[in-house]
């Protein structure tokens, strides 16, 4: 009888709202509430005299409340109720200083103009399966398009299938319309799966039957959503005959439930529902971090496993214990985990140097991820480089598993393979090189010339070409050559061969040590290289003050080695083209030998170890305006970047672009040479200016945030107008040319193997450096 008394309430409420309490006034509000938040200002909504304020059901003064903080939104979605004129927002801001996940539900005087009431669940971190990140990249997936209005059920048959779903948490028998497709996201974590068409929301049961009460409902028919504030009782141990504020934002279609949203506040330490309810979760999450146990034939990947299931299917997967996943006292902090998966559920599918950038902004400069069964450690500073990687080096130079280092271990057999790049890459040896550095970056000058369209292939032709001959002693000729599978001495793969014959190792670990050098010197410089084209058409500033530099010293003769200590803000630009594009974000990871400890951290053994290049190289206490491409922040620092890994003052390292420690790359002498030759050689030689679009006229400013993020990042392809800066510089680009290929043979290969420095009598000093 009280209910059919509510409803008739709400009907004549109806009657005198409708007319002024619009759908457009209350998208209005929403927007405006969305605008506050973001700001931190309350005063930019409409407020009666007497609006109360809550935030996770406590009354708040709203200048003390979330609501009166700046947050950086990165979605929102909001439904509309005319009938009570009121509205439901959902906020996810997973890259804000501090991350947020807030529902909030806003009433309204009949006629819209004052807004009398603002509720909000508020979740942050140590909440139910916070984690913003996760909220952030579902919610997105997620379609809540208008319903077609012959297709929308009513608001009575919306409200019934959120009540239905909660009460079902007192009485697991009862029906729920659950519709399948049907997923739920809780906090962050999600229970789809890879086949949306065996998606359900079905839950098991709680161990005692749950009666959720405060039941308040915002209801949009034309989204076919209700929201749902309640209290979710039995949660907390600390509070057992009581509730936590809890909100469910439902999507109806069809009068079966598609999605459901929960958020739940913890706002004490012990909680019943992680303790003793025995039920474990295992979600799945599309890529990277698939997750999909398939023990028992009942464990249906992105369901809830009962107690026991779980506790076979962590025995089958070799888990001593059902609380694999939860991060061990003592080891560095990290975000919160998940029981079994840790924190797998929150590895990004993209763009994972910036949420590796956040955890350390976080929770500071050594942090934990936990993966399953593995333990990740990831330094992002230079003193903790410095302290480990360096000095630690004996504990921190293994591989992690992983199909691509062929098992070498730190041990004798990766002292074998180090001792045979050391004599193929070491200082006095990489100067050899130098006649396949200065005909290659002449070849590349031509290729620009002719094909300017072409410049991501005439760089890659010149870093690979190079690399080639390094290794196997002959030439990529262009950019459309096949490899060629001749060898010819002198070249590293001649050295392997010898090697193998003393040593015995096989010939899959002989072409490992091949490729991993072939891929380390070719495709990292021309990465850096792309990305410094990238850099001179967003930033058209650098370009001119570095060809002034050169036209100051080198006039209409092409730039040499020779011309090197003479020209620093080119220097500068090689710097920091490796600091603003570091190719390998992440680094390629450490693993560690033994247990040790730090700062008083415990570092297990077998600990993969990341090198956060990435958020060193932005962090803006290191670089001021760290996005900002300046060469001139190195107008003091003469170092090589062999030099620079070897600074016993970290804070004078310039970048970390070659890894650390024992397992830092040996071409660096290479690579630096190559980067100096490459980028001083195309200034002299080209203008870069930015496409203009043909139908608006203007110009197109490449994303320097676009990336292709394989192993290696490079920028994906982007447009330039590359231009000769005069014919004068074109024709010497060809004379150049000519003369080198006096020396190349009718194939474009050498004649004779060359001897002596090409490029002139300049040497850097790096026997400081000997690494």
């Amino acid at each position: 009888m009280m209910m059919y008394s509510i409803i008739l309430a709400g009907a004549g409420f109806a009657a005198q709202a409708a007319a002024a309490c619009s759908r457009a006034a209350l998208q209005e509000v929403a927007a405006a509430y969305v605008r506050a938040q973001a700001d931190g200002k309350p005063t930019l909504l409409s407020l009666a005299t007497n609006t109360s304020y809550a935030e996770n059901d406590k009354p708040l003064d709203i200048a003390k409340g979330v609501l009166s903080q700046p947050i950086t939104i990165d979605f929102n979605r909001s439904i509309y109720d005319t009938t009570q004129c009121a509205t439901f927002t959902e906020l996810t801001a997973a890259t804000s200083k501090h991350p947020y996940v807030i529902a909030t539900r806003i009433l309204l005087d009949d006629d819209a103009s004052k807004i009398t009431k603002i509720e909000s669940v508020v979740t942050d971190s140590g909440d139910w399966a916070f984690n913003a990140t996760g909220h952030l990249y579902w919610t997105r997936q997620e379609k809540w398009e208008p319903i077609p209005e012959a297709q929308r059920d009513t608001r009575a048959a919306i409200q019934a299938a959120g009540d239905a779903y909660l009460n079902q948490w007192g009485n697991s028998t009862l029906p729920v319309p659950l519709g399948t497709p049907c997923t739920r996201l809780e906090g962050g974590a999600y229970t789809g799966q890879s086949n949306p068409s065996a998606n359900t929301c079905r839950m098991g049961a709680f161990p005692q039957p749950l009666k959720v009460g405060d039941r308040r409902y915002i209801i949009d028919e034309e989204l076919g959503a209700v929201d749902i504030f309640n209290g979710f009782p039995w949660l907390e141990a600390t509070k057992p005959d009581g509730s936590v504020p809890s909100t469910n934002f439902i999507r109806v279609e069809r009068g079966l439930i598609r999605y459901i949203h929960e958020l739940t506040v913890l706002n004490e330490a012990l909680v019943k529902r992680q303790q003793l309810f025995p039920l474990v979760h295992v979600y799945f999450r599309d890529d990277p971090a698939k997750l999909s146990y398939h023990a028992d034939s009942n464990a249906a990947v992105g369901t809830e496993l009962p107690y026991q299931a779980a506790e076979k299917l962590g025995k089958s997967a070799k888990i001593n214990d059902v609380a694999t996943g939860r991060r061990p006292e003592g080891y560095p902090p990290g975000p919160p985990t998940l029981p079994l998966i840790g924190n797998l559920h929150l590895m990004p599918k993209q763009k994972g140097h910036l949420q590796f950038e956040r955890w350390a902004n976080e929770y500071g400069p050594i942090y934990s991820l936990i993966l399953g069964t593995q333990v990740m450690v990831v330094i992002s500073s230079d003193k903790v480089v410095k302290d480990l990687l360096d000095k630690r080096s004996g504990i921190y130079s293994s591989r992690p598993d992983m199909y691509l280092s062929q098992d070498i271990e730190y041990g004798e057999t990766w002292r074998m393979s180090r001792g045979i790049f050391h004599r193929g890459l070491n200082i006095a040896t990489s100067r050899a090189y130098i006649p396949y550095q200065e005909l290659e970056s002449r070849a590349m000058l031509l290729g620009f010339l002719g094909q300017p369209s072409e410049f991501f292939n005439h760089i890659r032709r010149y870093t690979n070409s190079t690399m080639t001959q390094v290794i196997f002693g002959f030439r990529t000729v262009d950019i459309h050559d096949p490899n060629l599978q001749q060898l010819v001495d002198p070249c590293i793969a001649s050295e392997i061969v010898r090697a193998q014959d003393e040593l015995g190792f096989s010939d899959s670990r002989a072409g490992y040590l091949n490729g991993t050098i072939l891929e380390a010197g070719s495709d990292t410089s021309a990465s850096t290289l792309i990305g410094f084209v990238q850099a001179m058409l967003i930033f058209p500033e650098v370009s001119k003050l570095a060809q002034a530099e050169i036209d100051d010293v080198c006039g209409d003769r092409i730039p040499s080695l020779d011309d090197l200590p003479d020209l620093p803000y080119i220097r500068g630009c090689v710097k920091e083209s490796m600091r603003w594009m570091p190719t390998a974000m992440l680094g390629l990871p450490h693993a560690t030998i033994r247990d040790d400890e730090y700062l008083g951290y415990k570092i297990p053994k077998g600990a993969a170890v990341v090198l956060n290049v990435w958020a060193i190289h932005n962090d803006a206490s290191r670089y001021p305006e760290p996005r900002r491409f300046d060469p001139s922040r190195w107008a003091h620092d003469s170092q090589t970047s062999a030099e620079s890994a070897n600074n016993q003052d970290p804070s004078k390292r310039d970048q970390f672009a070659f890894g650390a420690g024992r397992r830092i790359c040996q071409g660096i002498h290479i690579a630096d040479r190559a980067l100096f030759l490459g980028i001083s050689r195309l200034l002299w030689a080209f203008d870069f200016q930015r496409p203009v679009d043909p139908s608006t006229g203007e110009e197109i400013v490449p994303d320097m945030e676009d990336l292709d993020e394989g192993l290696l990042a490079c920028p994906n392809p982007f447009g330039a107008d590359i231009k000769p800066r005069s014919a004068s510089r074109a024709e010497a680009i060809r004379a150049e040319w000519n003369k080198m290929a006096e020396l190349l043979d009718g194939d474009l290969q050498w004649k004779e193997v060359p001897e002596g420095v090409v490029g002139g009598d300049y040497v850097p000093d790096e026997t400081k450096a000997d690494l």
